[in-house]
């Protein structure tokens, strides 16, 4: 006999600010590991207001009294600026030359180091590509260099667009 259970938990949201960081001091306090990475992932895709008060919010945490947490912003650069502009230009009057929103500047002061990825080289798609069609344990798509080289002219902007053309090759070839 099989039978299921079902526990619903909740939590009542902080009332303000001082709450959360208390509680974020409390689970960095509490961890075992060294070092704590946490990642915030899509910011660049939300809207202009959102994005900048997330990033606003993030950079309160950025330096917490604990030197555990390392912080990762994987975004789309050019998108933060543009949401970053839209707002501070938006919201400020813009009189002069010496008064116009530097969103580099802005970002400089938030982050201690960036990584940007290099545009990707036509061969390390192929080879990615290869891998892929490897992956999916298809002997006839991983053995087509012409299937390889049609994926990779399709989507050599787009990594991700080959992965996901392949899953769904893989999906109608099952």
């Amino acid at each position: 006999v099989i039978t299921a259970e079902t526990e619903t938990l909740s939590y009542e949201r902080f009332r303000d600010p001082d709450e959360f960081e208390e509680e974020f001091e409390k689970l960095i306090n509490n961890t075992t590991a060294d070092r704590l990475l946490i990642i915030f992932d899509n910011l660049d895709r939300t809207n202009h207001d959102k994005a900048v008060k997330l990033l606003s919010t993030i950079k309160t945490f950025l330096e917490p009294k604990n030197e555990k947490c390392i912080f990762l912003v994987q975004c789309d650069e050019e998108a933060i600026k543009r949401h970053l502009e839209s707002v501070y230009i938006k919201n400020k009057n813009v009189k002069s030359n010496n008064d116009i929103f530097d969103a580099d500047e802005f970002l400089r002061k938030f982050f201690n180091a960036s990584i940007k990825i290099p545009p990707f080289i036509n061969a390390d798609l192929e080879d990615y590509t290869k891998e892929l069609l490897k992956e999916t344990g298809v002997e006839v798509f991983h053995k087509n260099a012409d299937l390889v080289s049609v994926i990779t002219q399709a989507f050599r902007e787009n990594p991700r667009q080959i992965k996901q053309f392949i899953n769904t090759l893989l999906s109608h070839y099952l």
